[in-house]
């Protein structure tokens, strides 16, 4: 049986908008779990309040409300990936789950998410070592003679020249891509989320790589663009105005963010229904 013809990155998004359309509960996610707190972050931000805390010693409070809005956020993430696993599992069909039962049941992945996020990153580090030892020689030879910030471009260029050897990292990380999903719709965690989604973009890295790119370009890119005009449009205008323009971006952005997800979703299931022949081995 021959395998289905590898999609394009924008049938991946007219089956995301189109699976969207169906979800209801997606829209309170996006409202309560990612657009309220980054709001309110961004309403803290304005008023300094960190600052002031960071400037009287509460080293604990400060770090507090960073830790707590990026579980917040991560816990949004978890609930919008366990909605669009049913693209995976259940491609038909109007849900029709509360926004209570799906945050409820998303809770618990928030810790396997937030430590594999961290494993990855200490492989893609400990692959960006063959680029970061030679940099860090090369830098620490040149300030010998003089301060590196006070260097000319012109000494730097060895370091882009070095660029080639952060491929490694850079094809672990796009490998290791799907690895949240695989979390939600597989239930395996840390180095075997990471596994499972090397298996499924085995031989097909290039042809991943285009396609994020392309639906990153389509839903990224402009919800950001948006954003960053109404941010600078309202930047210094009255407090509500600028409230409400924060409000508004961080609707567009995520909103933006969510369909872009729900189109990977859609990858991972093509890829998911059509894996090479050969798997990875997990010890």
């Amino acid at each position: 049986m021959r395998a289905a013809r590898f999609p394009s990155a924008p049938s991946l998004l007219r089956a995301a908008w189109a699976f969207a359309g169906r979800q209801p509960v997606l829209g309170s996610l996006l409202l309560w779990l990612l657009v309220v707190p980054a709001t309110a972050a961004d309403g803290l931000l304005r008023t300094g309040l960190p600052q002031q805390l960071l400037r009287q010693e509460s080293v604990g409070i400060a770090p507090l409300f960073t830790a707590l809005f990026w579980a917040i956020t991560l816990w949004g993430w978890a609930a919008v990936l366990l909605v669009g696993k049913r693209m995976i599992r259940n491609r038909a069909g109007r849900a029709r789950s509360s926004f209570r039962r799906v945050a409820g049941d998303a809770l618990p992945f928030v810790l396997p998410l937030a430590g594999t996020a961290l494993l990855q990153a200490c492989f893609i580090l400990y692959r960006s070592l063959l680029y970061l030892l030679p940099s860090l020689l090369f830098l620490l030879l040149l300030s010998l003679r003089q301060p590196v910030t006070e260097l000319p471009p012109r000494m730097l260029w060895p370091l882009l020249l070095l660029t080639p050897l952060l491929l490694p990292a850079c094809a672990y990380a796009l490998r290791t891509f799907f690895f949240e999903i695989v979390i939600l719709a597989e239930g395996k965690t840390f180095r075997a989320a990471l596994l499972g989604s090397i298996d499924k973009t085995r031989r097909r890295t290039v042809r991943i790589l285009r396609a994020l790119l392309v639906l990153a370009g389509m839903t990224l890119l402009p919800g950001w663009i948006a954003s960053s005009v109404l941010h600078r449009l309202f930047a210094r205008g009255p407090s509500l105005l600028t409230l409400a323009a924060d409000a508004v971006g961080n609707a567009v952005t995520y909103a933006a963010s969510v369909l872009f997800t729900l189109a990977c979703v859609a990858l991972y299931g093509y890829l998911h229904d059509n894996r090479g022949p050969t798997e990875v081995k997990i010890p």
